[in-house]
């Protein structure tokens, strides 16, 4: 599913993807899910991950359903940098700018606060 293209006014050039977006959830300090307008069923949504932008990991359970997952702690100010941009984003609308996507699943780009850059 593409949000960027279909049905956040977005437009496409040069590889990149333009849009719009209201800000549903933020992951981790470099990791949020937006969404588009709603038109006749739950909005479309898209995860972006920050172009060269690396924040630290919070922890994760070991799944016991996976043979060598195991437990990982947070590491040092991950929940302190997701708590601060989830305060500035959630809930406002974004202009972002995709630079690459792998597989339609995995986005890359740029996030401004604000509808222009």
């Amino acid at each position: 599913m593409s949000v960027a293209r279909t049905q956040i006014a977005g437009n496409a050039q040069k590889g990149t993807t333009q849009a719009r977006a209201i800000v549903k959830q933020v992951l981790s300090g470099d990791t949020l899910i937006v969404r588009g307008q709603p038109k006749g069923g739950p909005p479309p949504e898209k995860h972006i991950h920050f172009s060269n932008v690396i924040a630290p990991k919070l922890a994760r359970r070991s799944n016991p359903n996976i043979h060598d997952s195991v437990d990982t702690n947070d590491e040092p100010f991950a929940w302190q940098s997701r708590e601060h941009l989830r305060k500035k984003v959630i809930g406002r609308e974004v202009y972002f700018v995709i630079e690459h996507e792998v597989d339609g699943r995995l986005s890359y780009g740029t996030v401004y606060l604000g509808t222009e850059y």
